[in-house]
C-alpha cells in the first residue's frame, strides 16, 4: 500500500498539503486540508518530499529584484449550504493525454444537521443497480458506487428521498436525471477549470419540501388535440376512475393512464402550478404506473404521494417545472 492513515501526501490537482484520514475503498482515500474533509484518488497523491525540497532549493536561490508578493490562495472552501450529489472523475492514460472513463458517485450533506436518506441509482433498462438507506452526520460525505462513462451516457435515473433524523422518510422517491448534454458541460467545466469534482445541489435542507435541481429542461410539445382544448382551472383534479364525458367507468389501465396524459399536458399548458391526480388505493398497481409515468414525463419537476384531506391516500399531488 503506498500510503497509510496520517502520511503527508501533495495534491497534484489542487497543489495543496493535506493528511490521509481514512481508506474509502476501490483508490479512494479520504485528505483533510485545514478543517476540510473530502475524498480523493490515491493517483492523484504522491508524497510531499519532493515538492518539500524543491521548494527550498527555489527560496534560497538569490532573488534579482524585489517582487510584489501575490495574495495567498483561499483555503478550500465548502460547497454552499446543501445536500449534494457528487460526481469525482476517474481517470485513465490515453496516448499522451487523461480521459475520463468514469465517475465515482458520493452523497455530501454540507449542512449543520444529521440526516436520513434513501438513495437508488437504475438504468435506463433493467434492474436497480444500487439501493442503499443510511445517515449521515452533519458536514459528512458517504461514497455510493461507481459509475462508467458509457453509463452515464444512457441518463441512468438517481433517486432520493431525504429527512431530518426525527421525521419518517416519505414514501416517494424524487428523481434526478442527468441528460448527455448537461454531462458534457460539467466534463468541459472540470477540464478547463482542473477541478476535482462536479456536484449537484438535491437539496437545501433535508426538511424542505422536494424540488429536484438540475440544468433547464427543454419543455416537451404537447399534442394538437391538447392545445384545442379550453385551458384546465389553477390546482386542477383528475379522477382515473372517471371516463371524461361519460362520468364513472370500469377504465382499463392504458386507458386510465392515457387519460392522465392528456390531464398533465392540459394542465401545464393552462399554467396550473399542480395537479392532483386521484388513483385511490386497491392493489396499487395503477398507483405505482402513474408513479413511474410521472418520472418519465419531463416537464414534471416533482410529485408526493402522502395523506390528503378529501382524498386520503388514494391521490398523488404532481408540481410542473415553471
Amino acid at each position: 500500500m503506498k500510503f497509510s492513515i496520517g502520511d503527508r501526501v501533495w495534491l497534484k490537482r489542487s497543489d495543496e498539503e493535506g493528511e490521509i484520514t481514512a481508506f474509502l475503498g476501490q483508490g479512494l482515500v479520504e485528505v483533510q486540508v485545514g478543517e476540510i474533509r473530502f475524498p480523493a484518488f490515491e493517483d492523484e497523491l504522491e508524497h510531499p518530499y519532493l515538492h518539500w525540497f524543491t521548494q527550498s532549493k527555489k527560496k534560497s536561490a538569490p532573488t534579482p529584484e524585489p517582487k510584489i508578493s501575490e495574495p495567498e490562495k483561499p483555503g478550500r472552501a465548502r460547497l454552499p449550504r446543501g445536500i449534494y450529489l457528487s460526481f469525482f472523475p476517474d481517470y485513465a492514460q490515453e496516448s499522451e493525454h487523461e480521459i475520463i472513463t468514469g465517475f465515482a458517485l458520493q452523497l455530501l450533506n454540507e449542512t449543520a444537521e444529521a440526516i436520513q436518506f434513501r438513495y437508488e441509482s437504475r438504468p435506463v433498462s433493467g434492474s436497480v443497480f444500487l439501493s442503499l438507506q443510511g445517515k449521515m452526520p452533519a458536514f459528512s460525505n458517504l461514497y455510493l458506487h461507481r459509475l462508467s462513462l458509457e453509463l452515464l451516457n444512457d441518463q441512468p435515473r438517481f433517486l432520493w428521498q431525504l429527512a431530518p433524523q426525527a421525521i419518517p422518510l416519505s414514501a416517494t422517491n424524487e428523481l434526478l436525471r442527468i441528460r448527455s448534454a448537461q454531462l458534457i458541460r460539467h466534463i468541459q467545466t472540470l477540464i478547463q477549470d482542473g477541478a476535482p469534482s462536479f456536484s449537484i445541489l438535491l437539496r437545501e435542507n433535508a426538511a424542505m419540501l422536494p424540488e429536484v435541481k438540475t440544468l433547464p429542461i427543454p419543455r416537451a410539445k404537447a399534442p394538437e388535440s391538447a392545445k384545442k382544448q379550453a385551458p384546465i382551472p389553477r390546482d386542477s383534479v383528475v379522477d382515473l376512475h372517471m371516463s371524461p364525458g361519460a362520468g364513472k367507468a370500469n377504465l382499463l389501465l392504458p386507458a386510465q393512464l392515457q387519460l392522465l396524459e392528456q390531464a398533465l399536458h392540459d394542465a401545464f399548458l393552462a399554467g396550473s402550478p399542480s395537479l392532483i391526480v386521484i388513483h385511490g388505493l386497491g392493489s396499487g398497481t395503477l398507483r405505482k404506473a402513474v408513479h413511474q409515468l410521472l418520472q418519465d414525463t419531463p416537464f414534471v419537476r416533482t410529485f408526493r404521494h402522502e395523506w390528503m384531506p378529501g382524498y386520503g391516500w388514494g391521490a398523488t399531488q404532481v408540481w410542473f417545472l415553471s
